[in-house]
């Protein structure tokens, strides 16, 4: 059978399977100590809602699936927390089911504002994961070897361009990834800047070394 789960208004069923794994890694997060916690647990917060928040998803699972019932479950506040960071580190995810719980559950899901002021919780930040950022500063070392070829073959205007290209990348990269617009703008730009260094001394001697072959 299935385990129903409702987000938002959003039901996701979840194969009984991945289900099981589900609650077993949530009980084993619940009694989990932060001191060699990797991420994505660490973005839980160190109180304990998301605990009993997690313990409770578990049970819940477990029952459902001894009682073979139907009824979806809620998830909001720290167990939807706790969900989410079990979810992301499952492989194998169906894409209707598990994986569109996780995707589901990806966008901090909101307390009511009573329970939010009362808690004092705010949402966590988002981070880049290594092969993100990995990908930004690849496409911004690319915009930079681009600057040095049009900037001096096209146009100067280009140099006006790529930095403010490069600004847009960032706030992209905020907007849609992570968190700090301001601070993921302003980087993308300072990257872009350092990059210059090396893209124009590969354009060099990539410049050369055509010269080289041509005079051969």
């Amino acid at each position: 059978m299935d385990v129903v789960f409702e987000v938002g208004g959003e039901t996701f069923a979840v194969a009984e399977p991945q289900a099981t794994i589900l609650a077993e890694n949530l009980l084993i997060l619940s009694k989990s100590e932060f001191a060699t916690a990797p991420e994505p647990a660490v973005l839980l917060g160190a109180d304990d809602d998301w605990r009993d928040g997690a313990r409770a998803v578990a049970e819940s699972i477990e029952a459902t699936l001894v009682d073979r019932s139907t009824d979806p479950l809620h998830l909001e506040g720290g167990a939807a927390d706790a969900t989410y960071c079990v979810l992301r580190l499952m492989v194998g995810l169906d894409k209707d089911g598990g994986a569109g719980l996780r995707d589901a559950l990806g966008v901090p899901v909101t307390r009511s504002p009573a329970a939010s002021r009362g808690s004092g919780m705010i949402d966590p930040l988002r981070h880049l994961s290594r092969p993100e950022l990995l990908e930004l500063l690849v496409i911004l070392f690319v915009l930079a070897v681009l600057t040095v070829v049009l900037g001096f073959a096209w146009t100067g205007t280009w140099w006006v361009l790529a930095p403010a290209i490069a600004g847009l990348l960032g706030l992209r990269v905020a907007t849609t990834r992570t968190s700090g617009r301001l601070a993921w703008t302003v980087a993308s730009v300072v990257w872009w800047g350092i990059f210059l260094v090396p893209a124009a001394v590969l354009v060099t001697l990539v410049g050369l070394l055509v010269v080289a072959i041509l005079n051969s």
